[in-house]
């Protein structure tokens, strides 16, 4: 039975080298070495460790997603300035790109912390504004788009300004944040026994 090379994991966001492979190694090291254990009577959910693994995988993919069209839509106003458009025009539209493919963002990152145990209410939206555990005190996924949204407009004074290397440098930063509280929320949600992780044979 032949087996697939494995391929090398190397995304970056506009130039922005990221890790070359993004696992919550902490929560399934740390969770795998019980699974012997809580199999026999697990006290909440079980998560297999491949689906979990996968998660911050998806978190990636999106804010990719997003920087990549942010990227085109910069290009196509660059175009339209050397072809002699009206630049508050094109800033105008740029803008509401930014708007429209931020919502867009939103609701991929929501689904994706749906499939962390209560991680919609308390990961992507916690009702109290921040991550319940988080340390420092870090404002849920929406909250922390929502900022980098507002961040992006606000700068965009002018044209020059909108397509200027502060846009990406804030999504990284952002997604940087998103991820680290991810990966924090489901440590503290193992350790306190709010689901377990289970190996990925089986149901």
């Amino acid at each position: 039975m032949s087996t697939r090379p494995r391929r090398s994991y190397r995304p970056n966001l506009d130039g922005f080298r990221l890790e070359d492979r993004m696992v919550l190694d902490a929560a399934s090291v740390t969770a795998v070495g019980s699974i012997a254990a809580a199999a026999a009577n697990p006290p909440n959910p079980v998560v297999k460790a491949g689906f979990l693994q996968q998660t911050p995988l998806l978190l990636h993919t999106a804010f990719q997603n997003f920087i990549n069209i942010e990227n085109r839509a910069a290009r196509s106003a660059v175009r339209g300035l050397a072809n002699g458009q009206n630049p508050d025009s094109l800033l105008a539209s740029l803008k509401a790109n930014t708007s429209v493919q931020g919502g867009i963002l939103q609701a991929k990152v929501e689904q994706i912390s749906k499939r962390i145990p209560t991680g919609q209410q308390n990961l992507y939206n916690p009702p109290q504004g921040l991550i319940p555990g988080s340390t420092p005190p870090t404002p849920g996924l929406k909250s922390q788009i929502d900022t980098m949204l507002t961040t992006l407009n606000n700068n965009a004074t002018t044209l020059q300004n909108a397509l200027s290397q502060n846009a990406p440098l804030t999504i990284l930063q952002t997604y940087q944040s998103c991820k680290a509280a991810m990966i924090q929320f489901v440590n503290n949600a193992i350790a306190n026994g709010v689901f377990t992780v289970g190996p990925n044979q089986g149901t």
